[in-house]
């Protein structure tokens, strides 16, 4: 085999950030242990400088639906399961951040040759891509991408599927549907949202700027931080939530 997979995941990011239409459909879990935490579909669309993703959650008994819509100009959240919508300005300061399973793919990008020991232990066939099957082992204690699994589109050089686990947490990611050249109908980057909903301005929910000891202390919990000599920390954002759950994070 006459590629690296240092050079793999180089070529993964370049691939991750030269695509702008497709259709995916992922799924996403998250143990504690043998405990599954959160559970999710993901359906993302993208055209035209317009994306639009639809996650369902599904640990919930009823129908868990958030829909998020960045038309270049605005993003619009849609929560349907507590019947709200917010929505964002985005020309002057950029997106708010994304959720979607490409930006979750291209954020193991962390993954270095100076961090991980990294290495192609075969090739696999998932879906209708061959895929290298790429191991990463942290070299550095609680890393806060831990040993990670990658399996990486041979042609494409796209992240297919992702398996991570540190400090007891394991999160497996892996994408079930993709098109790289889909046709939408017309109504795709629309939401259909009740005119009994009223879009509140996201803007009035900014979160709190916390020190390093305040959050820890909003928490009660230590949490992990990225290495100081591969990021710089430039602020900490506590965010309280009210709804079916209330909690700061």
């Amino acid at each position: 085999m006459n590629i690296s997979a240092e050079e793999i995941m180089r070529k993964a990011v370049e691939a991750g950030e030269g695509m702008d239409h497709y259709y995916t459909l992922s799924e996403s879990k998250v143990y504690q242990g043998t405990e599954l935490m959160e559970h999710s579909i993901l359906e993302e669309y993208v055209a035209n400088g317009k994306r639009k993703t639809i996650t369902h959650d599904q640990l919930e008994g009823e129908d868990k639906r958030t829909e998020v819509l960045n038309d270049g100009a605005k993003t619009i959240i849609y929560d349907k399961y507590n019947h709200r919508a917010f929505e964002m300005d985005i020309t002057a300061d950029g997106d708010v951040e994304s959720h979607d399973s490409t930006g979750k793919m291209n954020g193991m990008m962390g993954i270095t040759k100076d961090t991980h020991a990294l290495e192609i232990i075969g090739e696999e066939k998932i879906l209708d891509f061959d895929t290298f099957h790429i191991e990463a082992k942290a070299k550095i204690s609680d890393h806060v991408f831990g040993d990670t699994d990658l399996w990486v589109d041979q042609k494409t050089r796209f992240i297919i599927k992702m398996i991570s686990e540190v400090g007891g947490i394991r999160t497996e990611l892996d994408y079930k549907k993709i098109d790289i050249s889909p046709v939408f109908a017309e109504d795709t980057f629309t939401l259909n949202i009740p005119d009994d909903v009223e879009i509140k301005d996201l803007e009035a929910f900014a979160p709190d700027t916390v020190t390093l000891a305040e959050a820890e202390e909003i928490l009660k919990q230590s949490f992990y931080l990225f290495p100081e000599d591969e990021f710089i920390l430039k602020d900490i954002e506590m965010h309280h939530i009210d709804g079916i759950i209330t909690r700061d994070e």
